[in-house]
């Protein structure tokens, strides 16, 4: 069945577009979580999640802490 439907699929390039842009997606995400500056709003992140209530202070902007 799968193969009659992509036998039958009028645009062979849509598997290689869809590929490209998971791919380029990725990478974007990547770069994103690993750029200058981030791993100490991501440590602050991690110290909040294992605290008691308590609000950590966070400098960075974009932060709903105060």
């Amino acid at each position: 069945m799968k193969t009659e439907a992509m036998q039958n699929m009028p645009w062979e390039w849509m598997p290689t577009l869809a590929l490209l842009i998971f791919f380029t997606i990725f990478v974007a995400v990547l770069a994103w979580s690993h750029r200058p500056g981030s791993k100490k709003l991501y440590e602050e992140v991690a110290n909040n999640a294992l605290s008691d209530g308590e609000a950590v202070k966070n400098e960075n902007k974009g932060s709903n802490n105060e």
